[in-house]
């Protein structure tokens, strides 16, 4: 140890070595302020644009302030702002005002100013007082018989009819000297919880194909175009091409807003803040019995969740004036039921013969979808897709029957339909049985 002197304490009071690293430290931290300062004052600038008017005031609050105290006071103040404005504009309208409004959307309607949207079958649309009015309608059928092609080629028409609409408006407008209009044509959503995109679009242009009349020797195909064969790719090349070339600009351009999203997971509040930040007028939900619970909610049966499904589809009809197709699976059990080959039981407790489709009171049909009761009972219509028993050729299109089993503020009735795989069409558009509409509350 010699040569070596022991270390000396340092004095009382000596903490030289603390302020050092106790104003580095400041620094570093001002270094650190200025940084995020800079980058939240560079997001700003670049984003103005995007941001809404709350959210630029809060972020405006957190930058104007060099003190982390200041600023959390001032932060909140603006969310406070922001909440006392949530407020007052969702303060509910007076009894007075509640009856102008309504006084004033009817006499809309009747002056032909605020129309339902149409289905892609006039029969249909007859028995449904016109068409898709506001509210929730369910459509259910067992698996196989098409349902999703028959959504989807009434989500194409709705959006067809939506850009129709705004061009007629538009040249409206410009005829008479007013301000063009700022929106664009309204939307229609799609949320697919099975279905892939190619798996989507080769569906769409299945319908779209067929229901403009394309044959398979107009695009160099041997069979009839169908969205399976498009799909697996059993069609030539020059037929898709041919395709896209008669479609793909139009489908692209459609006011369409699509989500193929993970079944597990996607709740009935996806489903609500979608129609929130989309505003579609038509919404369809394919399909029902694969919505989730939120997450970190408990795991619920599917019944309850259904039955929430309907709860928030009905709401959000309601306060945004738009149209749910929710559809619906119908449950094994109840195949029979839905085709026809069964019957309640007579005074002696034998079956009698089932009623053939299309005959008797359509409201038979409802109940049968697979934990649906909460859906048909909150749905404001409830339709259902019926497979016939009829004997009909090899690859002749197959007889179905639609059965408008509920309506609230028209009746019940039947559309016999063809369905060829791809699309469907009215079997006898003029021919439909049941009391349809005007009907019954």
């Amino acid at each position: 140890m010699k040569g070596k002197r022991p270390p000396t304490d340092p004095s009382p009071g000596d903490f030289s070595d603390l302020k050092v690293s106790d104003e580095a430290l400041q620094a570093a931290q001002r270094r650190a302020q200025e940084q995020r300062a800079t980058r939240l004052a560079d997001f700003l600038t670049r984003s103005a644009s995007r941001l809404d008017a709350e959210r630029e005031l809060v972020i405006r609050a957190l930058l104007s302030e060099t003190d982390a105290g200041d600023a959390a006071r001032a932060t909140a103040q603006a969310l406070d702002a922001m909440q006392a404005k949530a407020n007052a504009g969702n303060a509910p309208p007076s009894w007075p005002e509640t009856v102008k409004g309504a006084l004033r959307t009817m006499a809309r309607r009747c002056q032909g100013l605020e129309r339902p949207v149409p289905t892609p079958w006039p029969g249909v649309s007859d028995k449904i007082a016109g068409g898709w009015w506001p509210g929730l309608y369910t459509l259910a059928s067992a698996t196989g018989t098409g349902k999703t092609q028959w959504a989807i080629a009434s989500a194409i028409s709705a959006a067809r009819w939506f850009v129709s609409e705004h061009e007629q408006e538009t040249e409206e407008r410009k005829r008479q000297g007013l301000a063009p209009l700022e929106d664009g044509p309204q939307r229609v959503a799609y949320v697919a919880l099975e279905l892939g995109d190619v798996e989507l679009v080769a569906r769409m242009f299945g319908v779209m194909a067929a229901e403009a009349g394309i044959k398979p020797e107009d695009v160099g195909a041997k069979y009839p175009i169908r969205w399976s064969s498009l799909f697996f790719g059993k069609v030539p090349l020059e037929t898709l091409v041919a395709l896209e070339a008669r479609f793909g600009a139009e489908l692209a351009a459609l006011p369409l807003h699509v989500e193929t999203a993970d079944a597990i997971g996607w709740s009935y509040l996806d489903l609500r803040n979608l129609a929130r930040r989309y505003r579609p007028r038509f919404l369809v939900l394919d399909y029902s019995q694969l919505v989730s619970p939120p997450a970190g909610q408990h795991r619920a049966e599917l019944r309850e969740t259904i039955g929430n499904v309907a709860k928030v589809a009905r709401d959000l009809a309601r306060r945004q004036g738009l149209t749910i197709l929710a559809l619906s699976s119908t449950a094994r059990s109840n195949y029979g039921a839905v085709d026809g080959a069964s019957a309640e039981p007579d005074d002696n407790g034998k079956k009698a013969k089932a009623l053939p489709l299309g005959e008797g009171d359509a409201a038979r049909l409802i109940g049968l979808g697979k934990e649906s009761g909460e859906i048909e009972f909150t749905a404001d219509v409830v339709l259902a897709l019926a497979r016939s028993r009829e004997q009909q050729e090899e690859g002749a299109e197959r007889v179905m029957w639609l059965a408008i089993a509920k309506g609230r503020g028209h009746g019940t009735g039947w559309v016999k339909m063809l369905f060829d795989g791809s699309t469907y069409r009215e079997a006898d558009p003029a021919g439909a049985e049941g009391a349809g509409w005007p009907g019954t509350i």
